[in-house]
């Protein structure tokens, strides 16, 4: 009997040390851009993440930033007073947070958001949400460094911070907490192979394989726990629910990044694994390895793309069944091209669409549809639609494509501004400093194009087509000559004061797109204040060239 209960103890201590063994030295409950607002329901997600942190027994919490929606008061005193004690009523783990851009606005007199200095919104944060650290700090969580970073802390302060750390902590990874991902081209942590730089900002799922890079070091994403849109070439992505946070397992060896899901409470897809100490060659998460190694998504071959037009013609539909085959999908190329006199078809647009790939798995249907406005289609031409599927890293299946000749009877409209001749017609400035029209400057004209050199650049209608527009729904085409490179810029109908956009940017494509046409459909914001202008903005210098304009307003 004696000999039973040893062995018995024996097998539950063996047990006890093996799953010792299992726990990390440092596991860390991460998540970004919460947004919460003063209303207890937006902090739903967050109370989700938080029962998986309690669940998993974190060290410590950290969060990327963009806390809440504007600086509301009330939002951080329930979150301290309320929410996180009902997880962690003691004993709780430590937290860090990022400060950003979206914890310093607050609304203004027109209904708009204004932007207050960062250090009085900033003291106010940390003072209501009780945050430990200031927006530029240093701190040693479990023998690591961690360095957090506002949103608008300077390149050259975080070089100066860098250095020193690394020099104290040669050998030891060192945590850089960032609102924003890095430009990987000009980043200050491009000199430090031992950073792991978290992110959050941009909305991406954590399920989207782009949310980690390596390169010279590692870029990673916290998720977001708000909504998310995204970037298309061609269209204003529609809003969806993001779902996703982390938790880090670090060890001495490696660093397991475990993805999870709000809405299950489970890991969503599998794990990171980070190897370390970083090696620039074998890297796993490289860009240009991941592509070589995972393979393209393909349709079924009995997969059909079918097309439907709307009566009388105003739209045309295409539908088509998620490709299974091959890699996983992340976006559709949903591209048209207009058949000229000699019978070849040319491209004019192309209109992108994200896979369900952001869905937990029981909630994806598996079926996608993109419609096309009339205004995209001249009246006796012959037009050919493609789709064609696209893995997370660039490479491509094979297309399905369908011919097209749109009907005679289209949906009439009313024509309230037309240009056949814009680089003479239209008002072309670049904006300095601002992004409301306090100082411009006319850009450089170089053989019919315009030269763009980053920033913002306004293309401006007549005052009196907004004004004629008198609310309601319109319909806006502009045909553009493009060339540039990577970072493109967005487009978006924008009204300069109260700053507020008509529609969500639009991605510009890469390389040379000549004879493009782009077509925004929205009603308008707040008639008859509202004056749009053309806005190109982010991205790097190109140069363009603008063909044709036009503004109907719509039944």
């Amino acid at each position: 009997m004696k000999s039973l209960i040893l062995l018995v103890i024996l097998l539950l201590a063996f047990f006890a040390s093996s799953r010792a063994a299992e726990r990390p030295p440092m596991r860390i409950g991460l998540f970004s851009d919460t947004h919460w607002t003063e209303n207890p329901k937006s902090f739903q997600k967050t109370e989700a993440a938080l029962k998986v942190f309690k669940q998993e027994k974190v060290d410590a919490i950290w969060h990327m930033g963009d806390i809440s929606d504007l600086l509301y008061v009330k939002a951080y005193r329930h979150y301290r007073q309320t929410v996180f004690p009902s997880f962690f009523p003691e004993n709780p783990p430590d937290e860090l947070f990022v400060y950003a851009n979206h914890d310093l606005l607050r609304r203004d007199a027109l209904g708009g958001v204004e932007q207050m200095p960062a250090a009085e919104a900033f003291e106010t944060v940390r003072k209501e949400l009780g945050v430990p650290n200031a927006p530029d700090d240093e701190r040693i969580v479990n023998g690591y460094p961690v360095l957090i970073f506002s949103q608008f802390t300077a390149n050259a302060v975080k070089e100066k911070k860098l250095e020193e750390t690394a020099n104290k902590y040669p050998d030891k990874t060192i945590f850089v907490l960032d609102h924003c991902p890095a430009d990987h081209t000009r980043s200050p942590y491009s000199k430090y192979p031992q950073v792991i730089h978290i992110y959050g900002h941009n909305h991406a799922p954590l399920r989207d394989e782009n949310s980690i890079w390596q390169g010279t070091h590692t870029e990673v994403s916290a998720g977001c726990l708000h909504n998310w849109r995204g970037y298309l070439v061609g269209k204003s992505p529609e809003s969806k629910e993001n779902t996703d946070f982390a938790v880090m397992d670090v060890y001495p060896e490696k660093i397991i990044y475990r993805r999870f899901s709000v809405v299950t409470g489970k890991e969503c897809k599998e794990p990171w694994i980070i190897p370390l100490p970083f090696d620039a060659k074998t890297a796993p998460y490289r860009r240009d390895f991941r592509k070589a190694n995972t393979p393209a998504p393909t349709f079924a071959a009995d997969a059909a793309l079918k097309l439907t037009v709307d009566q009388p013609f105003s739209a045309v539909k295409l539908t088509w069944p998620e490709a299974m085959q091959g890699g996983e999908v992340y976006k559709y190329y949903i591209a048209v091209e207009q058949q000229d006199a000699d019978g070849v078809f040319h491209p004019i647009t192309r209109l992108d669409a994200y896979s369900e790939f952001h869905l937990d798995p029981h909630l994806r249907t598996g079926t996608f549809s993109q419609a096309f406005s009339c205004g995209y289609f001249d009246s006796g031409r012959k037009y050919r639609f493609s789709v064609t599927p696209a893995g997370f890293f660039g490479q491509t299946g094979t297309p399905m494509t369908v011919d097209f000749t749109p009907p005679a009877n289209m949906k009439e409209s009313v024509l309230i501004f037309e240009s056949r001749n814009p680089m003479e017609e239209l008002e072309v400035k670049q904006i300095i400093g601002q992004k409301r029209p306090t100082a411009q400057k006319p850009l450089t004209l170089k053989d019919g194009f315009y030269q763009h050199p980053s920033g913002y650049v306004r293309i401006f209608l007549p005052e009196k087509a907004w004004k004629d527009m008198e609310g309601g729904k319109f319909r806006f085409t502009i045909d553009l000559d493009t060339r540039q490179e990577a970072p493109t810029w967005t487009m978006v109908l924008n009204n300069p004061v109260p700053f507020a956009n008509a529609n969500n940017r639009i991605k510009m494509p890469e390389g040379e797109n000549i004879g493009w046409r782009y077509v925004i459909e929205c009603r308008k914001m707040r008639a008859p204040t509202d004056v749009y202008s053309v806005l190109l903005r982010e991205g790097g210098p190109g140069e363009f060239r603008i063909n044709y304009v036009k503004l109907e307003k719509l039944p």
